[in-house]
């Protein structure tokens, strides 16, 4: 079996994005001012992020068999993912995202996980795992990311958790137990506080208290924090015309992932991250604008920084 830098496992959605001024109110109709049907999901955007940076990637999870889940696994195609563990279920619905994006970028969604809440422990092959040197679990269900980060520390592989806030929801006690198997876990301040009771530093301690080697806090304009036994690491957010924030947490973990692979450098996955992401945002949708491993060097350069991924 071929090597892989990076396995994903979660959500693989198609995300309808509708771009509007304001929610309707109770039987009033609005204006779309433009719209984007495109495939999307956590993990998913993480792997094609990863992919698009010049690793090799493979991706686990489920789809339907229907027309959107035909478009999700024709798109992982083209971004050349390892698709060889996604599996098609028969007369379920692939998971769709109804994204709405206001003025500011900022957004709200309305989800449908579909074939996603169909993933089982069981649909984890060790012998694909093995063949990776990192194990990213985005999302989905709480037993599945148990079970895959289990799985992958138990093989020595580098590990690394974002809840998103579904399974940040659940709180610290029942989320220990993957915890315990992640190296890295990404959080932005919403998703701390739900977790932990705290938005800041004491929130960052538990999370540290749990095994895990670092925290990386995802602080939008704030840039990005890292947290660990050894001190803090920060790295200052781009300044880019903000279009759409969908995908931005799972563009960072990408180039965070994507650098520290290679150099286990915390600063310089911190900038890679920051900037990954900040070109995401210049554009609609979770993976529109994502760059390539050139387009991000350009940038990077650009900001004055020397080093390349």
């Amino acid at each position: 079996m071929k090597k892989i830098d990076l396995i994903s496992v979660g959500n693989l959605n198609v995300d309808i994005t509708l771009k509007v001024d304001k929610f309707p109110e109770p039987d009033q109709e609005i204006e779309i001012n433009s719209s984007l049907i495109s495939p999307g999901g956590s993990a998913s955007n993480t792997a094609v992020a990863a992919s698009r940076l010049g690793l090799s990637v493979g991706f686990i999870g489920k789809v339907g068999d229907d027309l959107m889940g035909i478009m999700a696994l024709e798109d992982l195609k083209r971004e050349r993912i390892d698709i060889s563990q996604v599996k098609k279920l028969k007369g379920i619905a692939t998971g769709l995202v109804v994204v709405f994006v206001f003025p500011d970028g900022q957004r709200a969604m309305i989800a449908n996980h579909g074939a996603n809440l169909h993933m089982e422990k069981n649909d984890l092959e060790s012998e694909f795992i093995k063949v990776s040197e990192a194990v990213h679990v985005g999302g989905g269900k709480i037993e599945v990311a148990e079970e895959a980060l289990k799985i992958a520390k138990e093989q020595g592989k580098l590990t690394s958790f974002d809840p998103g806030s579904v399974l940040s929801s659940l709180g610290l006690e029942k989320l220990k137990k993957i915890l315990e198997n992640a190296d890295l876990v990404f959080l932005n301040r919403k998703e701390l506080r739900a977790i932990t009771g705290f938005g800041d530093e004491r929130g960052l301690k538990k999370i540290l208290e749990a095994d895990v080697k670092l925290v990386i806090l995802k602080i939008g304009e704030g840039g990005s924090l890292v947290f660990s036994e050894e001190g803090k690491v920060e790295a200052k957010a781009f300044s880019v015309p903000v279009v759409d924030t969908t995908g931005a947490g799972d563009a960072f973990n990408a180039g965070f992932l994507a650098s520290f692979i290679k150099e286990r450098d915390v600063f310089k996955a911190c900038v890679v991250g920051n900037a990954v992401a900040a070109l995401k945002i210049t554009e609609v949708g979770a993976r529109s604008g994502l760059p390539t491993k050139n387009e991000l060097n350009e940038f990077l350069n650009s900001k004055g920084f020397k080093f390349n991924l």
